[in-house]
């Protein structure tokens, strides 16, 4: 998703890790709300096209609705290019494809996070919303995408493409999770040459797709596309030290494995464990403890000085900030290293 606004200005409380997400999602979820309840499975109105090409990807994508396209054209279009678009769906959108296979083609959303795959989906044209309120959003698939995706999701080839997909996502967390932010160049040289190999149709497009949806991206002065760990809070302050990475040695762990367990030292997840204890029972009551933790961790992770720490700390907890926590805080920074991409970052 691509960041929006300028966000350097506010207070470090206001562009942690969690706050960015949070502004995010409700962005998503006022689209969300938005979008007209058109189906391409089964409007039979032609005037429907361009109402359906105008909220899709392809018209955000290509822009004026080809010329004499109509609704059958269209279903064409997508169910045409469905196995390739599947595989390369981020790992959010699958898991909600998955449930909609499992529930015969509705699912109720559960959680928040949902909102920005659900939103996705519709703009594939794979799906439509069911919105009563915030708490009730149905998600719906109807036939014969329905049919054709889950015999798809069984299909060797596409297993076999999938479990490579996903320990790309997983290389890419990895990578943006040490430099904070990468080249998308980088990342689409990888997929291209080590995973697709030529293999998927309009593998170009759609690559690029997956990329503006799956992560948060800027770009910098000569128009090149950069990745961006969520978390990060002022991007363009460090886009001068970025450099170009070889991907690889990112993507040979197990996503079966439990990754964010993987992708930090034994130090970190120590002194995490250790802020962790130090607030419990302090954190405000409507932010989760892991929520608080891994705010902090992010902002050690951008060598921040201690009195933003200890700011954002005292935003977080219903009480005076005490010994233990300062020296839990002061633990985390010390051994947390920083992204590569900032200067004069810790290094454990």
């Amino acid at each position: 998703m691509l960041r929006r606004g300028e966000i350097s200005a506010f207070n470090w409380p206001d562009k942690t890790l969690s706050v960015l997400v949070r502004d995010n999602l409700e962005a998503c979820e006022k689209r969300l709300s938005l979008l007209p309840r058109v189906n391409l499975w089964q409007e039979s109105d032609e005037r429907q096209t361009q109402t359906l090409w105008q909220l899709s990807y392809d018209g955000a994508e290509f822009g004026t609705l080809p010329q004499l396209t109509t609704l059958a054209q269209l279903r064409e279009t997508v169910l045409d290019r469905m196995p390739a678009e599947l595989v390369l769906l981020p790992m959010q959108e699958y898991d909600l494809i998955d449930n909609l296979v499992l529930g015969k083609g509705r699912y109720q959303l559960t959680d928040w996070s949902e909102t920005a795959p659900a939103e996705s989906l519709v703009r594939r044209l794979w799906c439509t919303v069911d919105i009563q309120d915030s708490d009730h959003i149905v998600l719906e698939m109807s036939e014969p995408l329905l049919s054709l995706i889950s015999v798809a999701l069984d299909a060797e080839p596409h297993v076999t493409l999938r479990w490579q997909i996903l320990q790309f996502f997983v290389g890419v967390i990895s990578a943006i999770n040490v430099y904070g932010m990468i080249y998308a160049d980088d990342v689409r040289d990888y997929l291209y040459h080590h995973i697709l190999r030529g293999n998927a149709p309009r593998a170009a497009h759609l690559v690029d797709r997956l990329l503006r949806v799956e992560y948060d991206y800027i770009y910098n002065r000569k128009g090149e596309m950069v990745l961006l760990h969520p978390g990060l809070a002022e991007p363009e302050r460090w886009l001068g030290s970025l450099a170009h990475i070889d991907l690889q040695p990112f993507t040979q762990i197990d996503p079966s494995e439990d990754v964010p367990q993987i992708i930090l030292s034994d130090a970190e997840r120590g002194a995490a464990m250790r802020v962790a204890e130090a607030l419990t029972d302090a954190v405000r009551p409507d932010i989760p403890l892991h929520t608080a933790v891994e705010d902090l961790r992010v902002l050690a992770k951008q060598a921040v000085s201690d009195e933003v720490m200890q700011e954002v700390l005292r935003s977080l907890i219903t009480v005076r900030p005490n010994r233990e926590m300062r020296d839990a805080i002061g633990l985390l920074r010390a051994v947390t290293p920083g992204f590569a991409c900032v200067s004069d970052r810790v290094m454990n």
